[in-house]
C-alpha cells in the first residue's frame, strides 16, 4: 500500500514538473497582419446613450476575424474611454480627437505565431491611446489609429505592444449591430448594452518584447536635433 502511495505520488510529481516545463513565456518578435502573420480584427464598442460617440465610460471590446471565428487568435477587451481631448477642430472640414483608454486586457492565443508553450496567455492593459480624424460632411469614412501597451500575466518582464488602424462601419443610431462582430460590453466586461459603434481593425503590427526601456544620456544638441531635424 505504501510503496503504491509512494509511485503515485511520484507520479504527480513528475506531470508537475512537465507541466511547469512546458509552460513558457511567449516567443519574442514582431508580427505584422499586411505580411499575413497575424489576423486583422473586428472592434465594437458601447454607448450609455444614443449618439454615444466619446461618452466618458464608453467600452471597447475587439477580436481576430479569420472569416468564420471571431477571436479565435486575439482578444482585447473591456478598455473603458477615461478621457477625450480635441487636439484639432476645424469646423465642417474635420475634426481629430485623443482618446484615452483604461484598463481591460489583451488575450492571445498559444497557438498564434508567438506561442512558446501556454495554451494561452494574458496582458493586463497598461497603456491605450487612440486617435480618431473625422472627415466631413459625413463621418462615416472616421480613421483611427490605436496604440496599446501590456504587461504579460506570469511573465514579469514580458511585454506586448501594438498599433492598428481602426474603420468605422456603423451604429445603432442607423441599424443594428450586425452578426459576428465583438459584443457591446458595460464597464464591468458584460455584454449587456445595446447601444454602440462597430468597425474593422487592420494594418495591425504586433510585438512582444521585453519591458525593460534602455536609458541612453543625450546631450542638449541631440535633443534639439531630434525635433527640428
Amino acid at each position: 500500500m505504501k510503496k503504491g502511495l509512494k509511485v503515485f505520488v511520484l507520479a504527480m510529481l513528475g506531470a508537475t514538473i512537465a507541466a511547469a516545463a512546458s509552460a513558457q513565456a511567449p516567443a519574442t518578435g514582431t508580427w505584422k497582419s499586411s505580411l499575413a502573420e497575424i489576423l486583422e480584427g473586428r472592434q465594437a464598442t458601447s454607448w450609455s446613450a444614443a449618439s454615444g460617440h466619446y461618452q466618458l465610460g464608453n467600452v471597447i471590446n475587439q477580436a481576430s476575424w479569420d472569416g468564420a471565428t471571431l477571436g479565435g487568435e486575439w482578444k482585447i477587451v473591456c478598455p473603458v474611454i477615461t478621457n477625450t481631448t480635441t487636439l484639432v477642430n476645424i469646423p465642417g472640414i474635420q475634426k481629430i480627437t485623443q482618446i484615452d483608454y483604461v484598463g481591460g486586457y489583451i488575450w492571445l492565443s498559444g497557438a498564434g505565431p508567438w506561442a512558446g508553450g501556454d495554451a494561452s496567455y494574458v496582458g493586463t492593459i497598461t497603456t491605450y491611446v487612440e486617435i480618431r480624424t473625422e472627415q466631413f460632411p459625413g463621418a462615416y469614412g472616421t480613421t483611427e489609429n490605436h496604440n496599446i501597451s501590456a504587461t504579460v500575466n506570469g511573465y514579469p518582464g514580458v511585454c506586448i505592444t501594438g498599433q492598428w488602424n481602426g474603420a468605422w462601419l456603423g451604429d445603432t443610431d442607423a441599424s443594428a449591430k450586425p452578426a459576428n462582430f465583438p459584443d457591446f460590453l458595460d464597464t464591468d466586461c458584460n455584454p449587456t448594452p445595446t447601444l454602440g459603434r462597430w468597425g474593422l481593425d487592420n494594418g495591425i503590427t504586433l510585438h512582444v518584447t521585453g519591458c525593460e526601456v534602455p536609458v541612453e544620456r543625450s546631450t542638449w544638441g541631440a535633443v534639439k536635433s531630434r525635433y527640428l531635424d
